[in-house]
């Protein structure tokens, strides 16, 4: 039981973290299509599309998904297809569960250590821009090195999630 109000109030900090990072991904969303709406009418209307609409869009994306992705992850938002595991018991899913997130955390992990070096990389010799702007990327390379840390901090609360759900398990057999 002691676990489980722990592992609460840190699963309510990483939420309340996550929260605050996906709405400024959700204006983003809304200034892509505001964007669209103006280039359509742009180039259809006035004959003048935004220049450079396509390379303001792509790293639009890149933070808009990166963002939102510990969030998605915290909250099980994700696409899932569990048609073999649903089978299992609850106590077995948990234990997949333990186990998956944990691959997830450590591969996330990784994946946010690399992408970290390379966006730093960028910043301090920057070799990489947009084709049309030549906005400098390596900032947004650094969005989705947080991003991807949010997912390794999200699977490791989903670990602990997995773990209550296990103990508490076992605390019903007992």
């Amino acid at each position: 039981m002691q676990v489980n109000k722990f592992g609460g109030r840190i699963e309510r900090a990483i939420d309340e973290v996550l929260d605050k990072l996906r709405w400024p991904a959700a204006g983003l969303l809304f200034l892509m299509g505001l964007l669209t709406v103006v280039d359509v009418v742009g180039r259809y209307v006035f004959l003048k599309p935004v220049k450079g609409n396509i390379d303001i869009q792509e790293l639009m994306m890149v933070v808009i998904i990166f963002l939102g992705v510990g969030y998605c992850t915290l909250k099980g938002r994700h696409a899932n297809a569990d048609v073999i595991i649903s089978r299992f018991s609850g106590h077995t899913q948990a234990i997949l569960g333990i186990i998956t997130w944990l691959l997830s955390a450590v591969v996330y992990g990784l994946i946010s250590w690399q992408i970290t070096k390379w966006g730093l990389g960028e910043i301090s010799s920057p070799t990489r821009a947009s084709y049309l702007l030549a906005i400098k990327q390596g900032p947004y390379i650094l969005v989705a090195a947080l991003g991807s840390i949010t997912v390794c901090v999200a699977s490791l609360a989903n670990v602990f999630r997995s773990l209550a759900r296990v103990l508490a398990g076992e605390e019903h057999r007992a």
